[in-house]
C-alpha cells in the first residue's frame, strides 16, 4: 500500500510538466516554516526575498540538500554565492549567483518502479540576483532586490498507452526566463517589513498542449525584534493562480554567539505544518539543520553549510 501511494504521488508529480514551486528552501525557511520574508539574511535570501542581500557585506557561499518527504527518487540541491558589497554613487548594492536542481530518478533495482534506469525529469534554475540599498540611516532602512531566473526543464519519454513506450510523448527540453521582485524595510532595528513576488512576469514553459504558466506567489510579512537576540516573524503567503493562502509564524533566538535555534508554524486549509531548526556558528563556517512536518507525507529535512569570509 505504501509503494502504491508513492507511485501515485510520483505520477502526479511528473505528469504536471511544470516547475515545482518549493516555497520552503533553506534551513532557515524550513525551521521557521517559511515566515522569514521580513527577516532576510545573506546569500540564501535570494530564495525568499532578494532585497535581503544588502544585509550582509561579506563574501559568502552556501550549499544545501533537501530530503523531500524521505522519497529517495527525488533529489533537491541548491547553492548560492554572494559577492562583497559594492557602491554605485550614493547607493550600495550586492550581487549573488544561485542554482537549484530538482530531479526525479531511480535505478533498475527500484522496488517502486521496476526496471527503468535514469532520470524521469530534471528541473534546473540559474539565477542572477541583486539587492540595492535605497535608504540606510540610524533610524530606518529601505532596500529592493530582484532575481533574474533561467529555467531549464527536461522530461523523459512517456510509457505510452501500452506501457512499452510506443506512441508515447518523446523526451524534450524546455527553457524560459522569469523575474522575481523583493522589498525590505526596517525601523530602528525593531520593526521590519518584507514583500516578495515570485514570477512577476507570468512566464510560461513549454508549448502546444503542454504550455503552462510557471507558479506565481506573493509573500508579505512583518517582523518584530523585542531585543537583539530574539526575532519574531509573521507572514502571509498566497498563490496568485489558484488563490490559496497560508499564514506563517516563526521565531529565532540566539542562545550564544555559537548557537541559534528557530521554530515556526504554517496554518492553512488542510495543510498545517511545524518547523524546527538550529545553526552552529564557527569561524568562517556555519552548519544549519531544519525539519518541517507534513500532514500526509514524511518530513522535509534540510542540511546546509555556509562558508563566509569576514
Amino acid at each position: 500500500m505504501k509503494n502504491l501511494f508513492y507511485i501515485l504521488f510520483f505520477i502526479n508529480f511528473i505528469s504536471s510538466q511544470v516547475f515545482t514551486d518549493i516555497s520552503f528552501l533553506g534551513s532557515r525557511s524550513i525551521g521557521m516554516a517559511g515566515s522569514m520574508v521580513a527577516n532576510p539574511k545573506g546569500e540564501v535570501s535570494v530564495f525568499y526575498n532578494p532585497a535581503g542581500l544588502t544585509k550582509s557585506k561579506e563574501l559568502s557561499f552556501s550549499c544545501g540538500y533537501n530530503n523531500l518527504y524521505n522519497l529517495n527518487f527525488i533529489n533537491h540541491n541548491y547553492f548560492s554565492i554572494q559577492l562583497p558589497q559594492s557602491n554605485f554613487g550614493q547607493n550600495r548594492f550586492t550581487l549573488a549567483l544561485s542554482y537549484q536542481n530538482l530531479q526525479t530518478s531511480y535505478t533498475d533495482n527500484s522496488l517502486e518502479f521496476g526496471l527503468y534506469n535514469g532520470d524521469l525529469s530534471r528541473e534546473s534554475v540559474f539565477s542572477v540576483s541583486q539587492g540595492i540599498d535605497l535608504l540606510n540611516d540610524i533610524n530606518s532602512s529601505l532596500s529592493i532586490g530582484y532575481n533574474l531566473n533561467y529555467f531549464l526543464f527536461y522530461q523523459a519519454p512517456s510509457a505510452g498507452p501500452s506501457g512499452g513506450g510506443l506512441n508515447g510523448i518523446p523526451s524534450g527540453d524546455s527553457q524560459t526566463f522569469s523575474l522575481d521582485i523583493g522589498l525590505h524595510s526596517s525601523l530602528r532595528n525593531k520593526i521590519s517589513f518584507g514583500a516578495y513576488i515570485k514570477n512577476i512576469t507570468s512566464s510560461r514553459l513549454g508549448k502546444g498542449s503542454s504550455l503552462t504558466f510557471l507558479p506565481r506567489r506573493l509573500n508579505v510579512g512583518i517582523g518584530y525584534n523585542p531585543y537583539p537576540d530574539l526575532s519574531t516573524n509573521f507572514s502571509l503567503d498566497r498563490f496568485l493562480d489558484d488563490k490559496r493562502s497560508s499564514f506563517r509564524f516563526g521565531f529565532e533566538y540566539l542562545v550564544s554567539k555559537y548557537f541559534e535555534i528557530r521554530s515556526g508554524i504554517q496554518m492553512s486549509e488542510n495543510n498545517n505544518r511545524f518547523g524546527l531548526g538550529f545553526s552552529i556558528y564557527l569561524p568562517y563556517l556555519d552548519i544549519s539543520y531544519g525539519v518541517l512536518t507534513h500532514p500526509i507525507l514524511d518530513n522535509i529535512n534540510t542540511l546546509e553549510i555556509k562558508v563566509h569570509f569576514d
